[in-house]
């Protein structure tokens, strides 16, 4: 007795708790799905990643006894019959007991990126008469310690960080379902299809057209046969998704495909797109893609058809439409108000591309939800995927995905400079190491890409400039207030760059006023960027940085016309796109950029300091100078030369100051006066030259400079050989400008 006892007992080891039985599951309200049609009703397919292969319309069948996969899923694996093991049969799917061509383990991996489990399953590799990739049956899923819930189509798993969440997929649930009920129905009443050939509009001899798809009518009836159908090929249209009324705004999108097809030609135009064929001669009754101005009628089409919803509730930009709501109510209210207007132009849609209840989705080929814009990850996995190019055919298809992704890359074309010099170098290629670690540096880059922004109407935008000797960039910068954070105090001064030189003298008072201030934050909207080419290398730096803000404009014009733009710089280049003297292009560039009204600020003056990485790139240390603020560091070491001179006469007074640099550059400037005639002198216009002038060399990050001047007075008190005290409050300005240099 008691060695059947012994014998019955399980031994220690199957005693041990498994290893993730320690993580709770549960199934609770929040994971009840938004809709509770056809409940149980629809299979359970996930998607699920094997062997680095993502697997769709994978079946969760509980009650399977073994995994199933299909031939046509290790095709696509690459996985030779050689790799699988022979195998029993099995029973249950086919009539009668199926034999399959083997079995294979294989890695199968569900969850994020940031929470996942990988577990190794063994799958029996057979045909079977169901429109899945797969069965996922009861060992894989005991092996995962999972979980499923068919109410809510839905199931868990523990993971590393906690429960993984694996929805099933109800869009490849509904086509799998009706493919299964199709066949079914072909099976119990077998009907001849007939094969219907596509009509088309024929020429008669009378010139009038004859057959075939037309009026309004067969529109109509398509449009009733796209609504009653799960899917029509009738009505061309992409998808049109709408998030849960849970987040704050829900986006709804439709893109139409075909949409030109859908419009019809006036009939006295029919006769214009005739063509010839060995059948006969046809015309076209609705509109074809390749006319001049088929893109813009369906774009009137569609802006006329929403022109009550435009820029309310609905944003369409040609075939493209957004749909956005608050909240559940309004959601239901909008669509209705969208389908109605579609209803009027006739224009139908595809109910297989038709997706409601995302927060987020794709449109014009970037990710658009409530946190901003975001690039496409499949554009990103492209480059990450990216190893050394070998050809030149590489380096090219390298630099082609860098320019698609040029939008959310600051200094993008600044990164891909290695990549430019192979593709001019002659002969065959070589990939160099400054090659290599740039593309190392854009992987990095690009695994933290930052979200941009749409500015609302009517808001003010920040620019930021930066040039080097070959590239010149932008960075168009949203400046918001802080969600969820405590208001500061912040000090408010009085910014010497922004003080007017027509002021009567220096104000010995800089006492700051403090108040409180929201905390802002700099959101990015748009980097450009673009490499220097021929003459434009030649350019002095200032140059660069005037460029870089053209081909900002250019680049960005919509943004200009609507917004309110403020360059971000301490170089003063509103003093130079305003001066008077100034020849050549950069007259032709101050013409060009007068046009937007754009304002000019010291990034000194910006209080907020969000996106820490972003704003390091645009904004210098005090420590290292760069060309958006100031000259090269090796000609701020160099001694400049400055002149400067003041007047006095009975038309008013004036200055003018004159830098030399020391690779013979001319600035000039001119300072104009309206003091009243009984203070201004020409000792006063002197000294209003000087201190002009310094503040500008100071501003252009000038380390040593030789000051001359004609006036014995200022020359004297200035070196400290003369004393008069009705100048003592300009010579204590100039005494706090010295600091700014380290010889004078």
């Amino acid at each position: 007795m008691g060695g059947e006892v012994n014998a019955a007992e399980p031994p220690v080891e199957s005693r041990k708790p498994l290893r993730w039985s320690s993580t709770p599951i549960v199934f609770d309200v929040e994971d009840h799905p938004d809709r509770t049609t056809a409940v149980g009703c629809l299979p359970m397919l996930v998607s699920p990643t094997i062997r680095n292969l993502k697997v769709t319309k994978m079946l969760v069948d509980g009650g399977a006894g073994l995994n199933l996969i299909s031939p046509a899923v290790l095709q696509k694996l690459q996985i030779p019959d050689s790799e699988l093991e022979e195998s029993g049969s099995f029973q249950g799917i086919n009539p009668g007991r199926s034999k399959p061509k083997g079995k294979i383990t294989l890695p199968v991996t569900f969850g994020s990126e940031l929470n996942y489990r990988t577990e190794r399953v063994t799958f029996d590799v057979a045909d079977f008469p169901l429109p899945y990739n797969g069965i996922i049956g009861r060992p894989a899923l005991a092996k995962f310690m999972a979980a499923s819930h068919y109410a809510y189509n839905m199931l868990k798993m523990p993971g590393p960080i906690g429960v993984i969440t694996v929805r099933g997929d109800q869009k490849d649930a509904l086509i799998c379902a009706d493919k299964i009920y199709q066949e079914a129905a072909a099976a119990a009443t077998p009907e001849p299809s007939a094969v219907c050939a596509p009509k088309a509009k024929k020429k008669t001899k009378s010139g009038k057209c004859s057959g075939a798809h037309s009026g309004k009518r067969a529109s109509s009836e398509c449009c009733a046969a796209v609504k009653d159908a799960p899917s029509s090929s009738a009505g061309k249209c992409k998808k049109t998704m709408a998030a849960p009324p849970e987040t704050k705004t829900v986006p709804a999108k439709e893109d139409g495909t075909g949409g030109y097809h859908q419009i019809f030609m006036a009939e006295e135009d029919e006769e214009k797109t005739a063509f010839i064929t060995p059948c006969g001669t046809y015309c076209f009754v609705r509109m074809p893609f390749g006319l001049k101005n088929a893109g813009s009628t369906f774009a009137r089409v569609v802006h006329t058809a929403f022109e009550p919803q435009i820029h309310r509730n609905v944003e369409a930009y040609m075939d493209d439409i957004v749909v956005k709501s608050k909240d559940r109510a309004t959601l239901v209210q909008d669509l209705d108000e969208t389908f109605a207007n579609l209803r009027k132009i006739n224009l139908k849609l595809n109910p297989e591309k038709c997706v409601f209840g995302v927060p987020s989705g794709k449109l014009l080929g970037f990710f658009v939800s409530q946190r901003g814009i975001e690039a496409n990850p499949d554009k990103i996995r492209a480059i990450e995927q990216i190893e050394a190019p070998k050809r030149v055919k590489d380096v090219r298809k390298l630099a082609g995905c860098v320019a698609a992704l040029s939008r959310f890359i600051s200094r993008s074309a600044e990164r891909a400079l290695p990549f430019f010099k192979i593709l001019k170098k002659a002969g065959p290629m070589q990939w160099t190491p400054e090659a290599e670690a740039a593309l190392r540096d854009l992987k990095g880059y690009l695994s933290t890409t930052p979200i941009l922004v749409a500015p609302k109407p009517q808001e003010k935008l920040l620019l930021y400039l930066a040039a080097t000797n070959q590239v010149v960039s932008a960075a168009l910068v949203a400046e918001r207030e802080a969600e969820g954070e405590p208001a500061t105090a912040a000090s408010e001064s009085s910014d010497e760059q922004g003080a007017s030189p027509a002021s009567s003298g220096p104000d010995k008072d800089g006492s700051a006023q403090k108040e409180v201030q929201k905390k802002m934050v700099q959101r990015p909207v748009y980097f450009v960027s673009s490499l220097l080419q021929g003459a434009r290398l030649r350019y002095s730096s200032v140059q660069k940085l005037l460029f870089g803000l053209l081909m900002a404009s250019r680049k960005l014009r919509h943004y200009f016309q609507a917004h309110e733009i403020t360059v971000a710089t301490r170089y003063p280049l509103k003093r130079i796109l305003q001066n008077p003297e100034a020849t050549g292009r950069v007259v032709e560039w101050a013409l060009e950029l007068s046009s937007f009204g754009l304002k000019f600020e010291s990034t000194s003056t910006i209080q907020s300091r969000a996106l820490a990485e972003f704003i390091a790139e645009w904004t210098p240390t005090p420590d290292e100078e760069t060309p958006e603020t100031g000259i090269p560091a090796k000609e701020a070491g160099k001694e400049w030369l400055m002149y400067f001179d003041g007047s006095f006469s009975l038309q008013g007074a004036g200055a003018g100051v004159l830098l030399v640099a020391p690779t013979g550059e001319h600035l000039k400037y001119v300072v104009q006066m309206h003091f009243p005639r009984e203070q201004a002198t020409n000792n006063t216009a002197e000294y209003e030259g000087l201190l002009a002038g310094l503040r500008i060399a100071a501003d252009l990050g000038i380390r040593k400079l030789i000051v001359r001047g004609d006036s014995q007075l200022v020359v004297r008190q200035v070196n400290k050989d003369y004393q008069s005290p009705l100048m003592e409050a300009y010579v204590d300005e100039v005494r706090k400008l010295e600091e700014h240099f380290d010889g004078l």
